[in-house]
């Protein structure tokens, strides 16, 4: 079908009854399980698969490390629009 006609009554019917009684977008209890017990084999085998610091925090030495690093940089500020307003 080209792109902006219409499907006809007959087809859109079909299109209906072929999704009634579908559930769309939940998973089935099963698929849950099987979705949970491959994560958490996932994590058990490369716990860093969740992220570098998941569980972790940093050292005071590398908090200071920082701060230092930072200091005297500008932080990027959000610019406000302005009216101007001239009479």
């Amino acid at each position: 079908m080209r792109k902006g006609t219409k499907h006809p009554e007959a087809t859109l019917k079909k299109m209906r009854e072929a999704k009634l009684g579908k559930k769309r977008g939940a998973h089935t209890e099963e698929a849950k399980k099987k979705i949970s017990e491959t994560k958490k084999k996932k994590w058990r085998e490369d716990p860093m698969s969740q992220g570098g610091m998941t569980g972790k925090t940093h050292s005071e030495e590398s908090k200071q490390k920082m701060r230092e690093a930072k200091l005297g940089k500008k932080r990027p500020t959000k610019k406000k629009a302005e009216s101007t307003e001239e009479g």
